[in-house]
């Protein structure tokens, strides 16, 4: 079990786990560079926005690894394992597959190294969207019933025209 200490974000991390202290730094570096272009687009904004830009940036990457792995694995599928040009073209393939899945694994691993404080506040914007997400619907219903009343205004104006 290796402990190493990082430094993501100007905050210093305690990372416990198994893989190579090399790894581990490489994950908290990559980490730290999506944090740092992300806070470099957003200067003026709380601590939080960085880290779920970097997050959602992270998550880029890895849906475009997985769609990657995706169209190779078809491609796999695709070639015939028959022949001694299939075989040699499926062997590039599987070694390609096999970059992607560790690449995938490494962005996987790099969605583990959350902040409590980021965690906190992360909450506490749901809880804030959850809020506007009440407002707006209750909004909507106001919308709807005065819709509802310039309706009924305007059948009771026809009303009022067909009489004259």
């Amino acid at each position: 079990m290796n402990k190493i200490i990082v430094k993501i974000a100007n905050q210093e991390y305690t990372i416990i786990g198994n893989e190579e202290k090399d790894y581990i730094l490489s994950l908290a570096s990559h980490v730290d560079e999506q944090i740092a272009k992300a806070s470099e687009k957003t200067p003026k904004l709380n601590s939080v926005t960085p880290v779920v830009l970097a997050s959602i940036n992270i998550a880029d990457q890895y849906f475009k690894a997985l769609e990657e792995n995706k169209k190779l694995s078809d491609q796999l599928n695709e070639n015939s394992f028959n022949d001694e040009n299939g075989k040699e073209a499926n062997s590039k393939l599987i070694d390609e597959k096999e970059r992607y899945i560790k690449e995938l694994l490494e962005k996987v691993e790099h969605q583990k190294f959350n902040d409590d404080n980021s965690s906190n506040e992360v909450n506490e914007l749901r809880k804030m969207i959850a809020e506007k997400d009440k407002e707006i619907e209750d909004l909507n219903v106001l919308i709807n019933s005065f819709q509802n009343h310039i309706y009924q205004l305007q059948i009771e104006a026809n009303k009022l025209i067909d009489i004259k």
